[in-house]
């Protein structure tokens, strides 16, 4: 198949949790398997450290369920495309031109997709109080949604924008 030019789940795809693809993480060996784990913590890494170390379990138990797609060079030469998805997890990485040339740049995004915007520490109706003992682990930044609308919800027109479902940095890094 052809490489996907961007996030196939990315910004304005919200709700969209594509098929698996690749590879599946349970018949690989310690080596690849940590490789892959140290490859999520790049996003999960961001989150304050209490809330990594428990995304980071969740991962870590969902491994076996997991599936890891890649497309493009093995070397990583030109551009490529990788997805790591499973039941509580969603990454993608799509390179956009040379990296190396002045307009190289990727797009990346992180997210749980049973917890879009990080929705499991809110409750009904409490838009704005968090539940005790979550903090929205769902996404980068995710805690301190940003101001409401009239609709009530945390960010605007874009549910939940402050807890930062998507993120796309340049090619020096996230």
């Amino acid at each position: 198949p052809e490489r996907p030019r961007d996030a196939v789940a990315g910004p304005g795809r919200d709700g969209v949790v594509p098929p698996f693809a690749g590879a599946p993480v349970a018949g690989w060996s310690d080596g690849p398997r940590r490789r892959l784990l140290d490859t999520v913590h790049l996003w999960v890494g961001l989150l304050p450290e209490p809330d990594a170390a428990a995304r980071m379990a969740e991962v870590q138990a969902d491994l076996d369920e997991t599936w890891f797609a890649w497309q493009g060079d093995p070397a990583g030469e030109g551009p490529i495309y990788y997805r790591v998805q499973g039941p509580r997890l969603l990454v993608e990485f799509s390179t956009q031109g040379d990296l190396g040339s002045e307009r190289g740049h990727f797009h990346t995004m992180y997210r749980d997709p049973t917890n879009e915007y990080g929705a499991a520490a809110w409750s009904p109706g409490t838009i704005g109080e968090a539940r005790p003992g979550r903090r929205g682990a769902g996404g980068l930044g995710s805690g301190s949604p940003g101001g409401a609308d009239d609709s009530g919800h945390p960010g605007g027109g874009t549910v939940g924008a402050g807890a930062g479902r998507v993120r796309s940095a340049g090619a020096t890094g996230l």
